[in-house]
């Protein structure tokens, strides 16, 4: 798995009462939520659809808006990536 693809904030989810995990029953498992690509994208998202002409009328389009976002979301994590390859 890719460091595009791993989960952004996994959680674990307990589906019984946390007394019966202790005695022994019980299960837990992990939730991927959101992956770091979906996550970063939402983050760079945010910023691009306040961007403004001088005259304070919206930028961009959605399309615009969401593959730019995707574009700055996979930029960074290819600076991680390498960053994580140098240590």
């Amino acid at each position: 798995m890719n460091n595009a693809d791993m989960p952004a904030m996994p959680t674990a989810v307990i589906d019984t009462h946390v007394d019966e995990l202790m005695e022994g029953g019980g299960r837990f498992h992990v939730s991927n939520g959101l992956t770091k690509l979906e996550h970063f994208a939402g983050l760079a998202m945010q910023g691009l659809v306040t961007a403004q002409d001088e005259d304070g009328t919206w930028a961009h389009d959605s399309k615009t808006v969401a593959s730019t976002a995707v574009s700055y979301a996979k930029a960074l994590l290819a600076e991680l990536d390498k960053v994580s390859d140098d240590e």
